[in-house]
């Protein structure tokens, strides 16, 4: 192949326009919860631990959503990729019918059981009470929600990523508005905060709708989303269960740190949901990040490129050198079984090469960021929350505890999501998540709970798996034998 020399101008153009977009969309959805948090402080302690343990329950049942999407996003980009507006829609069909599936399963346990899953993180009663109220109400919201994630996915694997702000800035104004409508005006306290977070979910929905249309057009069909296909639910579900079972993982992970830190600090657990939120609101940078790259790596993979080919098999030479850029118009020549050919690539195409040097760059500049980030933010977000003295302490500590360990979560996660999960070693990144958990975070969170150990110890154990990930997704990305395509070459 003819050398081009090297432009990241483009690649990052390409890059952003997915990214800020999706950013600013995560943003908005953290300051949905956080609004929730900060109009509660007016109510009381116990119905913020409430509001708190609920939403717990919620962010599980999104990382599941989160797996549906995943699997929607990698194989719909590689779809895209390879240049097959039918191949996407049998990607989209079963991404519709298992996320609302999964959500009607969620939401019929959350209305029947609200008590026995609440009571999974604290003894509180008067918590658990208003707890119980909150998440029947919300658990009619979770159908909405996932329709619109799927909605908002399917438009990013087509490099539209404004639908993600648009939606979420919906969903954003109207809770606002309604919270304070509804708990200063009519006092409806919890249930008025729930009602708000349904009413602003559905609204989200209808602006995702409209304008996935708007920027998809005929992209997106009705009637295909209605149909199933064989070759389509198989493609699918081979991305998707791996991926399910990766959440689980993490989801349990989360869940058995969460329970652990809650129930140590006991009356210091308002640390522990202050923490929280903060390291919520950095992630959605790590994750806007990763997301974006994953998209540009997938369709990569999807192309089948001969760079992709030779990344897959180890050829490459050199893989701390970023490969000449594949963005040039004019004919290039590669060689394969029967010969030379030759072919000319369109200006928006970038290597596989070149995407995972650029993206592992950014990743590291993520992991600055959020360091940065989170030390700077966490005396507004003591003062936000108006933490007493012993909370506020404990908080504090926890704080910079996790500045240093998300550092690591920035670019493991980004890393093993971005570009390994993206160009399909799923098995790999979910091995490595297993390792980590049951090897690691499992028996060290098992030895100190009721040690007394102090909230920041207990974080930091926790979250050491974060800090081990970097050298195993830096290893995997250097082997290179982790690209598979998920979606059939058309």
């Amino acid at each position: 192949m003819s050398q081009i020399k090297p432009n990241s101008t483009s690649f990052l153009k390409e890059f952003f326009t997915l990214m800020l977009p999706t950013l600013l969309g995560n943003l908005l959805v953290v300051g949905m919860t956080l609004s929730d948090h900060v109009m509660t402080t007016a109510l009381g302690g116990a119905e913020t631990g409430g509001i708190f343990y609920a939403n717990q329950l919620f962010l599980i049942y999104s990382y599941l959503v989160t797996g549906i999407e995943a699997a929607l996003a990698i194989t719909g980009a590689q779809s895209v990729g390879n240049g097959s507006k039918k191949s996407f829609q049998t990607m989209l069909s079963p991404a519709i019918f298992c996320t609302l599936t999964l959500s009607l399963l969620a939401t019929i346990i959350c209305i029947l059981m609200p008590k026995v899953l609440i009571s999974l993180f604290t003894g509180n009663g008067d918590a658990i009470g208003y707890g119980v109220r909150y998440l029947r109400i919300i658990a009619l919201s979770f159908i909405p929600f996932s329709l619109s994630r799927m909605l908002i996915s399917a438009a990013r694997c087509h490099g539209r990523a404004m639908p993600s702000f648009c939606s979420a800035a919906t969903a954003l104004t109207s809770n606002v508005l309604l919270n304070a409508l509804f708990i200063y005006v009519f006092d409806l306290g919890v249930v008025g905060i729930g009602a708000s977070t349904l009413i602003a979910r559905s609204a989200e929905l209808i602006v995702a709708m409209i304008s996935v249309r708007r920027s998809l057009g005929g992209e997106i069909k009705l009637s295909a989303l209605l149909s199933l296909s064989a070759s389509g639910v198989k493609s699918f579900l081979r991305a998707l269960l791996p991926l399910l079972l990766g959440q689980l993982v993490w989801s349990a992970s989360n869940l058995f740190s969460s329970t652990v830190i809650s129930r140590s600090l006991g009356e210091l657990s308002s640390a522990w949901g202050v923490t929280a939120s903060l390291s919520s609101l950095a992630y959605t940078l790590m994750n806007a990040t990763s997301s974006s790259a994953g998209v540009l790596v997938s369709r990569a993979v999807g192309r089948g490129d001969e760079d992709a080919r030779e990344y897959a098999s180890g050829r490459s030479t050199d893989r701390r050198t970023i490969p000449p850029l594949c963005t040039s118009s004019k004919p290039q020549f590669s060689f394969g079984a029967k010969g030379c050919a030759i072919h000319a690539r369109p200006s928006h195409r970038f290597c596989l090469g070149e995407v995972i040097s650029f993206s592992q760059k950014l990743f590291l500049l993520t992991s600055l960021l959020s360091f940065v980030l989170i030390f700077a933010l966490r005396e507004p977000f003591i003062a936000l929350y108006r933490l007493s003295s012993p909370d506020a302490a404990a908080a504090r500590e926890m704080m910079g505890v996790l500045a240093i360990t998300f550092a690591a979560t920035a670019y493991s996660a980004a890393a093993l999501f971005g570009i390994v999960k993206s160009a399909g070693g799923i098995w790999s990144v979910i091995l490595t998540d297993a390792f980590c958990f049951f090897a690691l975070t499992l028996p060290l969170g098992l030895a100190l709970f009721g040690s007394g150990a102090s909230g920041a110890t207990l974080l930091f154990a926790l979250r050491l798996e974060h800090i081990v990930k970097c050298p195993i997704a830096y290893g995997m990305i250097r082997r290179g034998r982790f690209v598979k395509r998920l979606t059939k070459a058309t």
